[in-house]
């Protein structure tokens, strides 16, 4: 891992760095099992004056991706997908996971687009699941511009450290962002059971 991470940070050296960058986060949302945050973070470091640039850009290649494997689950899951799935889970994980997006849909996407659950087989599950695409779009947008503008939030604040705890606290960082999303979950049930009673 060491070595693909020196190859990104040699390759953000180049005149597109944005490109690059672009590609690398439409490839990590959908094929290369890597964290960007490993790439992103040295990067907004040193790219200070263009971290909103920068966030946007990895947010919106994330969505192509996204997408992308949305409609691979949609119209080629026995094709396609399945292979995916037996490389980032099994097939009882899926099973789990299309259950779960039928009984919470936007939360589930929400919530598999902001923890360390593989995004990859949320984004099938919802396209095979016939899910609706713009609700899965517009919970996958907030999910991944939580965790990129977060990292934005994080480097702004921190500096130079910001790499530093980053890695010491990204379980902790995930596990937090799915507390949140469960209160809002639960206090959207309890405000949808009070208008109902």
């Amino acid at each position: 891992m060491k070595w693909l991470e020196s190859f990104y940070r040699q390759v953000f050296e180049t005149r597109y760095p944005w490109t690059v960058l672009g590609v690398f986060s439409f490839l990590e949302t959908t094929i290369l099992p890597i964290p960007l945050e490993s790439v992103l973070i040295p990067f907004l470091i040193r790219n200070r004056d263009r971290m909103l640039r920068t966030a946007a850009v990895v947010t919106i290649t994330c969505l192509l991706g996204a997408s992308l494997f949305y409609l691979v689950g949609a119209y080629l899951m026995q094709w396609l997908g399945q292979p995916i799935i037996e490389w980032f889970a099994s097939p009882d994980a899926y099973k789990n996971m299309r259950e779960m997006l039928r009984d919470h849909g936007f939360l589930f996407v929400l919530a598999t687009g902001i923890s360390p659950i593989p995004f990859q087989i949320g984004m099938l599950a919802a396209g095979a699941g016939d899910y609706s695409f713009w609700l899965f779009l517009l919970a996958a947008s907030i999910a991944r511009a939580i965790r990129y503008f977060g990292l934005v939030w994080l480097v702004h604040h921190y500096g130079d450290e910001a790499e530093t705890l980053w890695q010491r606290n990204k379980l902790k960082a995930g596990l937090w962002a799915l507390l949140i999303v469960l209160l809002f979950y639960l206090f959207g049930r309890a405000i949808q059971a009070w208008l109902m009673a």
